[in-house]
């Protein structure tokens, strides 16, 4: 599975997790935690599933930039070791998430006299469901009696918030790491979390406030989380654990425009709001994201409407680079799961289901050029659905259409946006667009394109096309190349509908 040359495998953390259930591989992945802050480790952790298996192999120097966070969630996970690790250290682990004390599997080499620890070399099996071992490891040195206080209290609401010793995690705001052109209206930027109406269905939701509040950049008290106090008055006492405000929605019957309302009197001067939806996990650098691209939406005269964090066609066989962001028409491309909003843009939605559900108001006329949303080429969000036969229609048949195959979500912190290839407005951005269709290298269909891309050096520039000329042609060619949304991003003239 890992090796050098192998599934990124490098210095650093090397991490796989498997499904115990399938005894599938759902996941390899490198953390370089010498150079590169753990953040991006600390997101995948909290939102692994309980049964997973993970194995941790580390390589050359693995501690460097490994925080205290990092190690205290490699302890909830059944580590006794982690808290041990020190520079040039070998460690390797296979535990369980769930685990019910500390995994037998789990070994630390530290540095001997020339500098670097002994490599490990094991030949193990290990049983689908591993026993703890009840070891008492080195007493927690911090504290979170905020969090520790409402986990006493509400620790049946939100299991995933208070399990084991991960009531003693700080839920500090994140500090930004790297110099990027990030627009300082983010800041003051509201930030809008939407709750369900039930616990069952808010079981993610310390999952959301703790991917937020590890946003770098972030300002809590920008944050309202909105509830029903009529059925989860807890919420409020879980959004103060984090410092964010609450607000009680339970007035507002079906008309959830009402937040958007509530937040601008909040915020008056706030020039455009950010909205997260039930059960949404964010990148490490979510935040930073809208940053890059909030300037895009304040411009005077913008065609620009909201920016999405979602790509509907992000799936990993053809969504690869965190950098690329797309144009693409509002009324094909709806912002999902997370977005950001200019001020007085309006809902239409009832509080039954998910506002990434609903049609915005004059959206979806084609030639309306004022309506344009940019989207990710990498998702910035994870939605994490839970099991409910309840949800509505359009969320089963979204689930079903767009989540059934593995998807790209970045994991990277701060990524620097190649913001320039959008171009100074609309008009650029189409002539771009058809200057690069009409140099591209055309395909015949989809195995022409497969073999041309085959024999491509790996530095090459080159653009390749492949067109379709009748619906059902290509509904066909979308499904060929792995597309869940095969509506253009925008229409380009003497060209026609282009998805990029």
């Amino acid at each position: 599975i890992l090796d050098k040359g192998l599934n990124g495998c490098g210095r650093g953390i090397n991490l796989v997790v498997i499904d115990n259930m399938t005894r599938s591989i759902l996941r390899v992945s490198n953390f370089d935690t010498y150079e590169k802050d753990s953040q991006p480790l600390e997101t995948l952790l909290l939102t692994l599933r309980v049964g997973d298996i993970v194995i941790m192999i580390s390589f050359d120097e693995p501690t460097s930039k490994l925080s205290k966070v990092a190690k205290l969630l490699l302890h909830q996970i059944g580590s006794n070791w982690a808290q041990n690790l020190i520079y040039r250290s070998s460690w390797y682990i296979i535990t369980q998430k769930g685990i019910n004390g500390y995994t037998p599997y789990e070994n630390l080499n530290l540095p001997n006299t020339g500098g670097w620890a002994n490599s490990h070399e094991i030949r193990i099996c290990v049983p689908l469901r591993i026993k703890g071992l009840a070891v008492q490891p080195d007493p927690t040195l911090d504290r979170n009696p905020r969090r520790l206080e409402f986990c006493v209290k509400y620790s049946a609401q939100f299991p995933l918030f208070c399990e084991g010793n991960i009531v003693n995690d700080p839920l500090l705001p994140a500090r930004i790491l790297k110099f990027l052109p990030i627009s300082t209206e983010i800041m003051r930027t509201p930030i809008i979390v939407l709750t369900a109406q039930s616990y069952a269905q808010n079981i993610y939701l310390s999952l959301t406030l703790e991917t937020l509040i590890r946003q770098p950049g972030i300002t809590p008290r920008n944050v309202i989380v909105f509830y029903n106090s009529m059925c989860c008055p807890a919420i409020a006492y879980l959004a103060e654990a984090f410092d964010f405000m609450s607000n009680d929605m339970s007035d507002f019957g079906e008309d959830l425009d009402e937040v958007r309302r509530t937040t601008e009197l909040l915020f008056p001067d706030a020039k455009a709001f950010i909205l997260i939806d039930i059960n949404t996990i964010l990148a490490p650098d979510f935040l930073p994201f809208m940053g890059q691209l909030l300037p895009f939406l304040l411009t005077n005269g913008s065609d620009i409407q909201s920016v999405s964090a979602w790509n509907d066609n992000g799936f990993e066989s053809v969504s690869n680079d965190s950098g690329v962001v797309y144009r693409a028409h509002l009324g094909h491309y709806r912002p999902r799961f997370a977005a950001l909003f200019r001020r007085g843009f309006s809902f239409n939605i009832s509080s039954s289901f998910l506002w990434s559900f609903t049609d915005y108001p004059n959206s979806n006329s084609d030639n309306n050029n004022n309506n344009n949303i940019i989207i990710p080429d990498v998702s910035r969000v994870l939605y994490i659905s839970h099991e409910s036969s309840a949800a509505p229609n359009e969320v089963q048949e979204f689930s079903l259409d767009f989540m059934a195959r593995k998807r790209s979500i970045n994991v990277e912190e701060e990524v620097l946006l190649k913001v320039f290839e959008l171009g100074d407005g609309l008009p650029f951005y189409v002539l771009s667009m058809g200057q690069m269709v009409n140099r591209s290298t055309i395909a015949s269909d989809v195995k022409h394109l497969t073999s041309m891309l085959s024999t491509r050096s790996d530095n090459s520039k080159r653009f390749y096309a492949i067109s379709c000329d009748s619906g059902l042609q290509c509904r066909q060619l979308c499904a060929d190349l792995g597309l869940a949304n095969c509506l253009p991003h925008l229409i380009i003239p003497n060209i026609g509908g282009v998805i990029k």
